[in-house]
Order: C-alpha cells, then structure tokens, then sequence
C-alpha cells in the first residue's frame, strides 16, 4: 500500500492510501505525490521535492493565558448547578455581581426571619417556597461555590504570573470546581 498527498497550491490537501495505480484512479488535473515516509498530513507544504510541516503556533501570551482563565472562571458562575436543601432543590448560577448580591440580600432576610416563607423561582423556572433558614442554607451554597471558583482562578492566575502555566490545556485541566 501506498499513501499519496493529493497536492493543490503547494499544500497537501488531502491524503489517499491505496494498492492501485493513483494515476488511473482520479482526474489526471489532480497532483498526487507519494509520501514515502515523511510523514506528511494535511496542511503541510511541499516544494516539488519535499514535504514541510507548518511552523508550530506561537504559545499564547500570558495575558491571553489570564483572559482564558478568566473567561473559564465566568463560564462556570454563570451555568446554572443543581443545588440540594431541605429536600429542595433548585437551579441557581452565582453569574455576576448581581446575583451575589440577591444571594446575599437573601442570606439576610433569612438570618433575620429564619422560619418565614417566601416563594422563588430559580433559573429552570421551578417555584418553591423555602424558609428563611433555607434560603440561608440555598445562599451559602451558591456562594461557596462561587468562592471556590474565584480560589481556583487565583491559584491558575498565581501559576500563569510564575511561568509554571503555559498551555491553555493546563488551564482547562485545573482542578475547577465542579
């Protein structure tokens, strides 16, 4: 068998691997070229003679390293998560200053009237009614686990700023609240 690089303005465009004759095979228009064992692929270059890979992509720069980490931390407070309290639960995202403020907001009405009711709708438009030491409960949560996001993007921001974090893979694969 035989792998050929279909060659159109110097590029590989395509790769063919087969037992036949190429040059019966398709148009006799098409350039194809045998690619020994070069190791050509897709989007390479060649010159006629020789089979180039493209230059590497430039790593990104720390600050697009921090906006990436910045960008992964507000994606997370802004999906909605699945909140279990007193046997409620309720679809709450931790997005922006505003809803930390409600949170809070209604972490406090709930410290001052802990077995009031009031109803709430959360982000999947289920209405329930909690308590206010439920609410307390709901707020906490939420913004525990905004707190361990903000945690997470400093450590990753911390690690980018030292040099130890280079790739965006890494910072996909940091250890984000989940």
């Amino acid at each position: 068998m035989t792998t050929y690089a279909r060659i159109q303005s110097g590029l590989v465009a395509e790769l063919f691997t087969t037992t036949g004759d190429i040059t019966t095979m398709f148009n006799p228009a098409l350039v194809w070229v045998p690619i020994g064992t070069s190791g050509a692929q897709v989007g390479w270059t060649y010159n006629g003679t020789t089979f180039t890979a493209p230059a590497p992509l430039p790593a990104p720069t720390k600050a697009q390293l921090q906006a990436a980490a910045w960008a992964q931390s507000q994606a997370l407070l802004m999906t909605s998560r699945l909140y279990a309290v007193a046997g409620v639960t309720g679809s709450i995202s931790c997005d922006a200053l505003s809803s930390s403020a409600n949170l809070q907001g209604i972490n406090i009405w709930g410290m001052s009237a802990p077995t009031a009711t009031q109803a709430w709708t959360d982000n999947a438009y289920n209405v329930f009614t909690l308590t206010g030491a439920e609410a307390v409960a709901f707020a906490d949560a939420v913004l525990a686990y905004g707190q361990s996001v903000y945690a997470t993007l400093a450590a990753v921001v911390t690690s980018i700023n030292s040099g130890s974090t280079t790739t965006l893979a890494q910072i996909s694969s940091a250890a984000w609240p989940t």
